[in-house]
Formats: C-alpha cells, structure tokens, sequence
C-alpha cells in the first residue's frame, strides 16, 4: 500500500490501530459504495485476467517449450545462437508462468484487487525474485544473440572457433548468474509483508468477505526507487548497445554485398540473404524493445515521482494505472511471441519445426540444406562468396 495520507485521501476514511477481532493493530480502511471500485476488479481487470492474460499465457508457453524441444530434438539446430535462443525461451517461460500465474491466484483467492495476502511473505519473496530473474534474463540474452550475430559478421573466425563450446557455456551460465544477482538485489523491495483491514459496506457480497488483505512492501521506504532504477537501467543499456550491434551489423553486410559486386561473385541470393538478416534484426529489435519500454517507462516516472515524495506527480493516478496494464500486457506479449518472430522470418526454423513435428518426409531437404550450411561455414574467410554464406547462417 502507499502511505496512509494518500489512502485518507483516495480511498476513504482511515482508523488507525482499531482492536476489533482480526483487524486488530491494523491500518483501516471504512470503504463506502462510491469508492468500492478502487479496491475491487474493475471490468476491465476482469478481461484481462480472465481472457488476455491466460491466452497469453498458453501460448507462449506452447510455443516456447515447443521452441526448446526443436533446438534439443534437431542436432542441426544446436548452433551458438541457438542456444542463446534457447536459454531466451526458457527464462520467457519462468517470466510467464509466475508473473501470469502470480495475477490468477491472487484474483482466484481474493476478491480485493492485486492482494498479496494468498502469497504470504515467502510467495512475495520467491515469485517476484524468478519474475525478475526471467526478466533480466531475457534482456541479456538478446543482447547475446546481438553479440553473436557481430561476431559472425565483422569476425567470423573468432565466432566460429575462438573459446568454442566453452565459450558459449560460460556466456549462459554467467548470464543467469549476473540474473540472479540483479534479482536478489530487487528482492528487497517486496521483502515485508504489509497487512491491513478493510471495513466493507454492510451489504451483498461485501458483508461476505474477509475484512483482512495484504500487499509484499519494501523493507524500507527508499528501497522502492533505488529498485525501481535498477529495473530500468539494464533495460535502456541493452537497447543502446542492441542498436548500436545491429547498425554494425547492417553495415557489415552491406559492406560484404560491395566486396562480392567488385569481384563479379554477387548474386542476386546474396541480396536476398542480406535483405532476410536486416528485416529479421529489425522486426526482433522493434517487437523486443517496444513490448518492454511502456513498463519500464512508467517504472522511471514511478522513480522520480517517489524521489520527489509525492510532491510533484509526474503522472495521474489512472493513468499510470492504465499504463501499468499496457506494459505487463506488452511484456507478457513479447515473452509469448518470440519463437513466433523467429519461425516467420527465417526459412531454416520453418524447416525445423516441420522436421520436429512433421512426418520424416522433409528430413532429406533439411539435412542438404545444413549438409551445405556445414561446408561453407567451415571457410568462412578464405573468399569474399564465404562472407555470405557466413551470413546466411542466420
């Protein structure tokens, strides 16, 4: 909850310390008719919870576990992005089935709007820290695949060889590791468990249910915009050096394209190749960072106006209420629909899937087109045709 003066003034009368039954010691809250709607699910809540969010839900789960199968079950898609990729998928599935899962137990178990009560102190603690943990998570992933997909373009060789497997193990490793330090760093800020009454209007339902809810709080008051900036840095770091990956990355394909038109090698697939790699690093860039910024925008007014102390609101209460929404819809969006974006750009994880899923028919067009894949990926930077078919590798 926010402090008690700005409850007093939004949510009705306050009466603190009454000792009546189970409210005893507790902040108090006499909730008329009129205002009832601030402490309830709106309409609006209900659809969410009820359609958007489970649909959401299901469908990224589905498609990220079917995702994760593909790169286990194809010995062709075991690449280094890939595995990026994979690792992407998995913390896209934590992010989802805790954050979602979180927001339908707490509407299955209590009628009061967003009540932490049904979690207790350990659901606080544990749920939010795997949500951050998938969060951070997912931001640097995509960041590593950025960083791959550099490598393979300006530095072929050391993409290819240099630290090998081990490499690529020790990346992912240190990745949920720098993960789970952010997380346990953030867990804080949810580590108190913060009860309060609510003196319902003396009628159908209301009179029916229990007078005690709950909300995780921060363990102490200047935590909550020390987290919120947490939150928000990483975020605007990895948009930055995503943009910056990919200009260099655009560049280095263009740049690949001039050196086959002097030689007389270009062809018109070369193009092709070129042109699939820019629409498919522009399309995940767009959808990745663009689902995600509406949250981590109002997370940073969020921030300021709590360091200002409430003095000057940076944003109207319904407002930002609505644009909480919007980001986690957005952000849940982005977590379901990542493996999705990857299947309609690229031809290869088309073909996968239909290995995977599919009868065996379509297995001997796969294995040439790896078998080839294979072959010119192994002289990446003897001749400037090698150059592209480096980057065809994506």
């Amino acid at each position: 909850m926010d402090d008690a003066e700005s409850y007093n003034y939004h949510y009705g009368e306050l009466l603190p310390k009454l000792t009546d039954g189970e409210c005893a010691f507790m902040k108090f809250f006499n909730i008329t008719p009129e205002i009832i709607g601030d402490f309830t699910y709106t309409t609006r809540q209900k659809a969410l919870l009820l359609g958007v969010l489970p649909l959401l839900m299901v469908i990224g789960l589905l498609d990220n576990l079917a995702f994760v199968y593909v790169v286990l079950r194809i010995p062709e898609m075991k690449t280094v992005t890939n595995s990026y990729l994979l690792n992407l998928a998995i913390a896209d599935v934590l992010y989802l089935t805790f954050s979602v899962g979180e927001k339908l137990i707490k509407y299955g178990l209590s009628p009061v709007s967003d009540d932490d009560g049904a979690l207790g102190l350990g659901g606080c603690i544990v749920i939010y820290i795997i949500s951050d943990l998938a969060y951070f998570a997912g931001l640097f992933f995509v960041t590593l695949v950025s960083f791959d997909r550099f490598l393979a373009v300006h530095s072929p060789m050391a993409s290819g060889r240099k630290g090998g497997r081990n490499y690529t193990q020790i990346a992912i490793a240190g990745t949920w590791i720098v993960a789970a330090v952010l997380a346990a760093i953030m867990s804080p800020s949810y580590g108190a468990l913060e009860e309060y009454c609510i003196l319902w209007p003396d009628e159908a339902p209301y009179n029916e249910w229990s007078h005690v809810a709950a909300e995780c709080m921060a363990v102490e008051p200047w935590l909550m915009p020390f987290t919120q900036g947490l939150q928000t840095l990483p975020f605007f770091i990895s948009f930055v050096v995503n943009v910056i990956l990919y200009i260099f990355i655009i560049k280095g394909l263009d740049q690949s394209i001039e050196r086959l038109r002097k030689h007389g090698l270009m062809k018109e697939k070369d193009i092709n190749v070129r042109n699939q790699i820019a629409r498919m690093l522009v399309v995940n860039g767009l959808v990745f960072f663009c689902c995600l910024a509406p949250f981590e925008i109002r997370s940073l007014l969020k921030m300021i106006d709590t360091l200002s102390g409430g003095d000057k609101i940076v944003i109207p209460l319904e407002t930002s209420i609505t644009l909480d929404h919007i980001g986690r819809v957005m952000a849940y969006t982005n977590s379901a629909i990542n493996p999705l974006i990857y299947t309609a750009m690229s031809s290869r994880y088309r073909q996968a899937f239909k290995q995977a899923f599919l009868p065996k028919n379509r297995q001997g067009f796969f294995r040439g087109v790896r078998t080839s894949f294979n072959q010119t990926l192994s002289h990446t930077t003897e001749t400037h045709m090698d150059e592209t078919h480096t980057e065809s590798r994506f």
